[in-house]
């Protein structure tokens, strides 16, 4: 698809994901291309650094150098006080995904595990059989959570429909890293940047490529607002009780 974009006579390509990014400079090294949203783009290879990315990339990190994985550990804990075991479900899968972006995002979630008294375990879905498997071996383990990543089998219609139906007939509680399709299916928790943020964000490195500026010697940024959603109707139906603590600085309540 980036190919097609090039031979079309693109000037500028806009992505949303490492993967898509990684797509796009593989097919031009002298495109521009501008991240919307992506997770760790050094340790990608797509930029020299954020500071100075100094190739045809630029745009904004979403993940690298914070500790959003281990904030979104710190409010499970506090959705599910007795929490003693997460089971982590990753869509973020080689090979359209860099492997070195699930280490790190992993890692950073079992630290903050680790100092909560929390074991952690890690199924990657990159496609419906592995999914279908993980369910099996899930069911197995009993986490007292779930975490679920967008991306991978998990973030398709019947991926959603099978990981919600079984967090549903077991009452396990679930918290996402974005509030998309699966969320409004079975998350109960979110906890991402502010997406109407990074469009405008994007939109400002568009406009400053095309009218001049190499997309190297524009920093990568990173997000300044983060959103909090609840979904209380999903809370409900497992039978769940939202701490008040977390409704109260919830941006969204979904009712």
């Amino acid at each position: 698809m980036a190919r097609e974009l090039l031979t079309s006579g693109a000037d500028l390509i806009v992505t949303v994901g490492t993967a898509h990014a990684v797509a796009a400079q593989n097919a031009s090294r002298t495109v521009p291309i501008v991240m919307l949203a992506s997770g760790y783009p050094v340790e990608a290879g797509l930029a020299r650094s954020l500071r100075k990315p100094e190739g045809n990339v630029t745009g904004v990190s979403v993940y690298a150098g914070s500790e959003v994985f281990g904030k979104h550990v710190a409010l499970f804990k506090e959705l599910v006080p007795h929490m003693r075991e997460l089971g982590i479900f990753w869509g973020y899968a080689p090979p359209a995904y860099p492997e070195r972006e699930t280490e790190l995002a992993a890692g950073g979630m079992r630290r903050a595990a680790d100092a909560l008294a929390i074991g952690t375990r890690v199924w990657m879905n990159p496609d419906e059989r592995e999914l279908d498997k993980n369910l099996v071996a899930l069911a197995d383990s009993r986490p007292d959570g779930l975490y679920v990543s967008a991306g991978g089998a998990q973030s398709v219609p019947a991926g959603i429909a099978k990981v919600a139906a079984y967090c549903e007939k077991r009452r396990l509680p679930t918290v996402c890293e974005v509030a998309g399709v699966f969320f409004q299916a079975g998350g109960v928790l979110s906890y991402s940047p502010d997406f109407g943020e990074l469009g405008v964000r994007a939109a400002s490195f568009v406009d400053r490529i095309l009218r001049g500026a190499k997309a190297g010697d524009l920093p990568i940024e990173q997000p300044t607002r983060f959103q909090l959603v609840v979904n209380l109707k999903r809370a409900k139906t497992i039978g769940l009780t939202v701490p008040a603590s977390l409704l109260l600085r919830a941006d969204r309540v979904i009712e």
